[in-house]
């Protein structure tokens, strides 16, 4: 129960505190002499200690955990627990910020031990509940600490408590209290926007970067982790095969870090044993493919064999051969700048060895060849920018051409192991890297190639072998983006489980927090949007006929979905169990893979939001593919994407523009060289590609010319798909909220003093507020075709005329744009 008294705080070094507790139902014998009545104990800030000395008890003089950073700060006595003995909770502070709290027991009425520790940033209120510890932060998501059945208070698990999710005291969505009304929007449109939010927003310890995207990930982060924790407890019971048994058990699974830390990565040792016996190229080509088709993981591993719809004709699957991903961004390996991250690289590939049992002057040597073999090949990989381009990164070979350019891959050998039949033709993705690791297999090195293995292996599974192994991970991540805050265990869980078991999450997490009205309510915004842009195909003067003709069937081709799928993929026969992670990891990669293989030779087909990290009905995101669908989450379908109490204007520069952003992708600088089929075929006029490259170029110019810090300009060529999805997406999302005002005269009038128009690009606006590390910027702007928020915030929207009346912006004012630079396309 919450026992209820009053603390006495004197403002000196020391503080005193006095409880009159009550009610008490003693579940274990207590003293007769024990006075609850009165409770007496002392904070000594300076010595970090405090003493509870009830009647009845000896004194204890206990040290507060070293992890505490400030004075002391308050205290409450209760008893969590009913066994009739003391709990003590403890707070402090650093400056005038709640820092964290710590919650002692009484053991057996003897001495005090720790049982409960947090250490949340800037911590708001603490409270105890029942026999239930709730933390509430600055932006008002509420934490439950609970006690496990039986377990008493040796052990306290963290998970979602009434997430009322605020930012930084402002309302999530769009609110004019973000707003700096004192700013001029034509001189400084991101601070009259989102002033006040810039002002009372900032990372805390331990964060890298804060944006609505963060912000919503918080909530549904805490969303699912209730799902998970949920089905954990059910699943016993639960059928096998289902949802509730596979997410329980896995969570179960990956909840158990005693038995991790135990095993560590001895399960992986038969096929460190099956690696090790790699003398020459076709058992090199055979332990390739045997790992791949258990981990279904390209990435850091050698290269692979996968099964897609071809290139030229998407009705029909080929094979296509890929180079794997590195470990880091291309810049990492060879830029004066990057140093420190290449030296926490190679820490981390080491310490990955050293937790596998290598000797640490062995592991440091192979983690350097490791090193040096990814270097040459990140030489040899397309730049970002060009990835973009599919003529640029694929190569069409015959099949005696393939086996010619990378004869000691030993292709013959990996295709008889996936019983596949011997193709016409391959495809062939990222050529020259695949060249360079074909000649590093020519070499014969085989000593190294078994350890590149081994560390492949340990890289793709340290999720799966315990904390050690993840914290590797996440040190190196600090090098990255700057030092983190280390998520609770169940956090983890959230981060790992739906990579492998998306649909089953999924299902769970859409059954609970996603109501089927509000899939209806945003697919009659997407149809305003998609109606707009068939117009403007319909009308736009520069389009010449065949490539009009030929963008209509484009866009009445996309298939646009909202929220989850309508077909779950079955995972019935996945096998999952309480008490083996890293096997179900493994298990469920061979699930998605060898279902993939199975698609050899039928008709091709397409799972819907099934891309974890991206498609996720759990992800935050929106996103086109080159297949021409597009799949909006419904994760994202919340504030501040999407409200469904506020008004269209507002919804309309949010999540309209976000719709209308991926309709464009299907004709920005890449997604115009795919036809409405998913094929790669160039179906422009030739003026009509002229005009689109000097409409693109003053895009490229735009972000070229941005300083983003100094010295630091982003990257146009990169940023130029999606510098023109935002452009376009704005453009459409506007058009079409004047269609729907002139439809509903009634909703033309002003809300908080302003206008629909101006509430409409304030809404895109405050979407984009964001703080990052210097550290996360400079990696981002390397590598990310996305654009930094303080750039989306105002750049896009000086592209639409619109903007300039709303706002009464006038040439000669800083957010001006001439109108020879601004992007009329779509």
């Amino acid at each position: 129960m919450l026992l209820r008294g009053y603390v006495i705080l004197k403002r000196t070094h020391t503080l005193v505190g006095f409880l009159v507790l009550g009610g008490l139902a003693a579940a274990t014998p207590v003293p007769k002499n024990l006075n609850w009545k009165k409770l007496h104990f002392s904070l000594t800030s300076s010595g970090q200690n405090f003493t509870l000395q009830p009647k009845g008890l000896a004194t204890s003089n206990q040290p507060v955990s070293q992890a505490i950073e400030g004075p002391l700060s308050g205290a409450q006595i209760g008893d969590l627990d009913g066994d009739g003995w003391p709990e003590v909770l403890v707070s402090w502070k650093k400056g005038n910020h709640q820092q964290g709290a710590a919650l002692y027991s009484v053991n057996a009425g003897k001495s005090l031990s720790q049982v409960g520790f947090s250490q949340q940033p800037d911590l708001g209120t603490f409270r105890l509940q029942g026999k239930r510890l709730v933390f509430k932060d600055v932006n008002e998501v509420e934490t439950l600490y609970r006690l496990k059945p039986g377990e008493a208070l040796k052990q306290l698990v963290a998970e979602p408590f009434q997430p009322v999710v605020l930012d930084f005291g402002l309302p999530r969505g769009f609110s004019v209290q973000k707003m700096n009304p004192k700013v001029a929007p034509g001189k400084d449109f991101v601070g009259y926007a989102n002033g006040r939010w810039d002002k009372q927003a900032r990372l805390m310890p331990g964060e890298s970067q804060l944006n609505a995207l963060v912000v919503a990930k918080r909530v549904v982060d805490s969303q699912v982790m209730t799902v998970m924790e949920e089905a954990s407890r059910k699943s016993a019971k639960a059928p096998k095969g289902s949802p509730l048994q596979q997410v329980g058990d896995f969570y179960l699974s990956g909840m158990d870090v005693a038995r991790l830390e135990q095993l560590g990565a001895s399960p992986l040792q038969a096929d460190f044993e099956k690696f090790a016996q790699v003398d020459n190229p076709t058992k090199f080509a055979l332990a390739c493919a045997e790992w791949l088709s258990k981990s279904d993981d390209e990435a850091f591993f050698q290269h692979c064999l996968l099964i897609a719809g071809d290139m030229n004709d998407s009705s029909r699957y080929s094979i296509f051969l890929a180079d794997a991903k590195l470990g880091m961004g291309q810049d990492n390996y060879t830029k004066p700048e990057f140093a420190s991250v290449r030296a926490a690289y190679l820490e981390k590939l080491k310490t990955m060895l050293v937790l596998a049992g290598v000797n640490p002057a062995v592991a440091e040597a192979q983690a350097k060849d490791y090193f040096e073999t990814e270097k040459r090949i990140a030489a040899k990989k397309l730049t970002p920018a060009d990835r973009r381009d599919p003529n640029k990164a694929f190569r069409k070979l015959g099949w005696q051409e393939a086996l010619t350019a990378y004869p000691a891959l030993d292709l013959p050998a990996q295709l008889a192991y996936f019983k596949l039949p011997k193709p016409e033709y391959i495809w062939v993705l990222n050529p020259d890297s695949l060249a360079e690791r074909n000649a590093i297999v020519a070499e014969g090195n085989w000593k190294l190639l078994r350890n590149n293995l081994r560390l492949n292996a340990l890289l793709q599974c340290s999720g799966f072998l315990g904390p050690k192994f993840e914290e590797a991970n996440i040190r190196f991540g600090e090098a990255l983006y700057g030092k983190v805050k280390r998520p609770a265990r169940p956090l983890l869980m959230v981060a790992s489980v739906p990579k492998v078991l998306g649909h089953p999450v999924s299902q769970l997490y859409v059954a609970r927090h996603f109501p089927a009205q509000r899939r209806k309510s945003v697919e009659e915004l997407l149809r305003r949007v998609r109606a707009e842009f068939r117009q403007r195909i319909e009308s736009n003067a520069w389009v010449q006929p065949e490539t009009r003709k030929e963008a209509l069937a484009k866009l009445d081709a996309m298939n646009v979905s909202v929220g989850y799928p309508d077909e779950w993929i079955d995972y019935s026969s996945l096998d999952i169990r309480p008490d083996d992670y890293l096997g179900n990891g493994l298990r469920a990669r061979q699930f998605r893979f060898q279902r993939d293989l199975a698609r050899w030779g039928k008709p091709v087909t397409h799972d819907h939001f099934d891309t974890p990290g991206s498609t996720l009905p759990i992800d935050i995101n929106a996103a086109y593919s080159s297949t021409n669908k597009i799949e909006i989450p419904a994760a994202i379908l919340q504030p501040p994407f999407y409200d469904p109490k506020a008004d269209m204007a507002v919804n309309m520069g949010s999540l309209g523009a976000t719709i209308g952003h991926e309709f464009t992708h299907g004709f920005d600088s890449s997604g115009r060289l795919y036809d409405s089929k998913g094929n790669v075929r160039d179906w422009w006029a030739p003026q009509d590609t002229k005009r689109f490259q000097q409409e693109n170029q003053k895009l490229v110019d735009q972000a070229n010319g941005f300083e983003f810090l100094p010295k630091l300009f982003l990257n146009g060529p990169l940023e130029s798909g999606e510098n023109m999805a935002d452009v376009g997406g704005l453009s459409l999302a506007y058009a079409a909220l004047q269609g729907y005002l002139k439809e509903h005269p009634q909703d033309r009038k002003l809300r908080d003093g302003l206008t629909p128009e101006q509430r409409f690009f304030l809404s895109w606006g405050q979407l984009w507020g964001e703080k990052s590390t210097e550290a996360v910027f400079r990696q981002l702007i390397a590598t990310d075709p996305h654009p930094p928020g303080l750039y989306r915030q105002s750049q896009p929207s000086r592209h639409e005329a619109g903007f300039f009346r709303a706002f009464g912006i006038k040439p000669g004012q800083p957010l001006w744009l001439e109108e020879t630079k601004r992007v009329r396309l779509w």
